[in-house]
Order: structure tokens, then C-alpha cells, then sequence
């Protein structure tokens, strides 16, 4: 990269839009000295690295009055945006439009990012290994805090965090009410202080593990333990795994909106086997049940990508 950003600084510097079609140019080491605001010797092994990569051509002025030449092989405008969609392929977005947003002239090289830009996001299938998987990549202009539900703070993270995983209820606001997501059935005691939710069978976590009661023991347990979030369950006696799709939480005092509390974010269900990794390296990547559409009671794999 270092080497195509110091190829711009001679874009800008020769061939802006005011250069027209010109592409051969004259100049001196002393005057790339101080554009690249390094000693001679710097400059001569910056132009024999450009040469290399076949970005210039470099005519040395031979003898008196008789100064170098320089032709630029790459063409501005294609070359400046291939150099914004290589830091977008990076997840550098800000950076490419950072860059992009110096130049106000080169307002179509911009404009033809975005429409590119455009066509990297959305829902498309993968294959692989023998498997397809429905992959869902979503744009994200600012870097998360955190996308542990035990960590919640803000509104952008939850919104990530519901696109990564799910929770054994949610709720409809349009409707006020409390619909399936991974449980498909609840019920509780007569004193509401025994809650027994019924998992979907066969949901599996995006690097495949099914999910079991023992996941959600998992989350509500490691969720109780953390000091942010929790006043979710600061009722809870215990959860525990009745069977592998049945899971018991018995409260301290009864609770009858303990299912519009398990809507939460907070409540995302995690894998027990942290898919494989330590808790650190989980978060760089983590694997949830996503947000595709449940059917049959099954659910399909969905990959949300910040």
C-alpha cells in the first residue's frame, strides 16, 4: 500500500484534473525531495520501487539544463479507485472516504465508489466445503464498542448484536406482544417464580454446533455474573438443562414479566463451546444463530459481518 499511496502523491501533484490527458511530465530529484519530503538518496530508491511495480517510466536528463522525465503508467481517476475499494476490502470504509472526500475534483471517482460500494452488501449465498450458507454483510461506518450482550451499552451495538444472534423470545411492539424466536413454547408455575421455555430443534450456531439447553444455561449464568447487565436477571435462583430442549429458571420472587425480559439484547444466547475458541479470540469473530427466517423448526445459518 505505502508504495501505491506515494504513486497518488505524484498523481495529485502532476496529473490533476487541470494535467488533461498529459501523462509525461518533467522533473528533477530535488523537486521529489521535498514533495516526498525525504533526501535524494530516499527519492532514487522510491523511483526504482515505482519502477518496479511498473507505475512509471523514468527518462534521466543527460547531460546540462537537460532535466529527468517521468511518464505515469496508471491513470488517475481508475487507479484512485482501486485504491479505495483495496482499504474497503479491508473494512477500512472511513479511510476510503476519507481519502476520497480530499480530493472535491475527483467528485465521479467517488460517486463510482459508492455504486461499487454498494454491491459488496446484502444477502448472497456461499458455498463451500460441501455446505451453502445464506450471508448476510452489512455495512458499518463506525466501529462497535462491543458485540458481548453482557457488555451492552448502546443502541448501534444491540443492533449488530441481533443481527449475530438470538434470544429465546422477542417482542412484537407493533402487535404488544411476545412471540417465538428460539423457544418456541413457555409456560411458568402458578406462583411465577418457575419458568420453563422449550427450545426449536435442529437451530444450529454459524460454525455448526446445535443448539442446546445447555447453551442457555451457559448464557443466563455467565450473563447473572457480569457486572453490566446483571440487573437482568438479579431474580434468578438457577437455570438449569431439564433435557436437551427444555430450560428450567427457578426466581428468588415471582417475576410475570420475566419473558419480556429474556427479549433483551442483553439475553442474546451464546454457544457453550465458545465455537471452539477462548472468550478473547471469540469476540473477534462470534458465532451466533443470526437472523434468518425460521421455518419447518429449523433454522437456516446467517454470517452478519462488521
Amino acid at each position: 500500500m505505502l508504495t501505491a499511496e506515494r504513486y497518488i502523491v505524484l498523481l495529485n501533484h502532476f496529473a490533476g484534473p487541470a494535467a488533461g490527458d498529459r501523462d509525461e511530465f518533467e522533473v528533477t530529484l530535488e523537486d521529489l525531495t521535498e514533495l516526498f519530503h525525504c533526501t535524494e538518496r530516499n527519492v532514487k530508491l522510491i523511483v526504482r520501487k515505482l519502477q518496479e511495480e511498473e507505475l512509471i517510466g523514468w527518462i534521466p536528463g543527460r547531460g546540462w539544463g537537460n532535466r529527468s522525465r517521468i511518464r505515469l503508467l496508471a491513470k488517475r481517476e481508475p487507479f484512485m479507485l482501486e485504491f479505495a475499494k483495496r482499504l474497503a476490502q479491508k473494512g477500512e470504509y472511513r479511510t476510503a472516504f476519507e481519502f476520497l472526500h480530499q480530493f472535491e475534483e475527483d467528485k465521479p471517482i467517488l460517486d463510482r465508489f459508492i455504486q461499487w460500494l454498494n454491491t459488496q452488501f446484502g444477502l448472497e449465498k456461499w458455498s463451500g466445503d460441501n455446505s451453502c450458507k445464506d450471508v448476510c454483510t452489512l455495512p458499518v461506518y463506525h466501529t462497535p464498542v462491543s458485540l458481548d450482550p453482557a457488555e451492552l451499552y448502546y443502541g448501534f451495538d444491540s443492533h449488530l448484536i441481533r443481527q449475530v444472534f438470538d434470544r429465546l423470545v422477542r417482542y412484537d411492539t407493533e402487535a404488544d406482544t411476545i412471540e417465538p424466536l428460539l423457544a418456541h413454547h413457555w409456560e411458568s408455575n402458578d406462583a411465577g417464580t418457575e419458568w420453563i421455555f422449550y427450545l426449536r430443534k435442529g437451530v444450529r450456531f454459524h460454525h455448526g454446533k446445535i443448539l442446546n439447553a445447555e447453551d442457555v444455561v451457559f448464557t443466563l449464568e455467565r450473563l447473572r455474573s457480569e457486572k453490566t447487565n446483571s440487573w437482568l436477571l438479579g431474580t434468578m435462583e438457577r437455570a438449569e438443562a431439564v433435557d436437551a430442549i427444555t430450560v428450567k429458571i427457578s426466581l428468588r420472587q415471582p417475576n410475570w414479566i420475566f419473558p419480556r425480559l429474556m427479549c433483551s439484547s442483553c439475553a442474546s444466547i451464546l454457544p457453550s463451546d465458545w465455537a471452539g475458541q477462548d472468550d478473547k479470540a471469540f469476540w473477534k469473530l462470534p458465532s451466533g444463530t443470526g437472523s434468518a427466517e425460521i421455518g419447518g423448526g429449523s433454522k437456516r445459518s446467517a454470517t452478519a459481518a462488521a
